[in-house]
């Protein structure tokens, strides 16, 4: 990529992969890499890093790929209404049980809440028979009973 030595410092990888997905506007990636849109021209020059992004397009495009790419699409969505979902918790003009949805869902994207549901550890049942008594079974539980 010799042709862009006179670009500003960029990671290539980055911008490819953002062209190359299209999960932005064009308009936001060359604001979130601070490039120009004649910068960015002359960055399309360069052949290998137009090899790239058409890998890199492939390689999200490829049927194995759906599930990734719903989950990305998903990440952005929440990203970009993240603001949106602020705004209405600190609107004390909305009503209060949209306010609290909104803080409950910011919480929970924000990982601050204890988990709910978490198991401890795991728990199991070994049973034993015993060849000379057949009939006769030992039973560890792996609960803990305190009597």
């Amino acid at each position: 990529m010799s042709d862009l030595v006179t670009q500003p410092a960029v990671n290539m990888t980055a911008l490819a992969t953002e062209l190359a997905v299209k999960l932005l506007p064009t308009e936001e990636v060359l604001a979130q890499f601070g490039l120009t849109a004649d910068q960015l021209r002359g960055i399309l020059q360069d052949k290998q890093f137009r090899q790239m992004v058409l890998q890199i397009r492939a390689d999200w495009n490829a049927a194995t790929n759906s599930k990734e790419r719903v989950r990305l699409k998903a990440a952005l969505s929440v990203e970009e209404n993240l603001l949106t979902m602020h705004r209405i918790v600190n609107d004390s003009d909305m009503h209060p049980s949209a306010r609290i949805d909104a803080f409950k869902q910011l919480k929970e994207l924000a990982d601050v809440a204890p988990r709910a549901n978490v198991a401890e550890g795991v728990k199991f049942t070994l049973n034993i028979s015993l060849a000379d008594r057949p009939t006769e079974k030992v039973i560890i539980d792996g609960s803990q009973d305190g009597d």
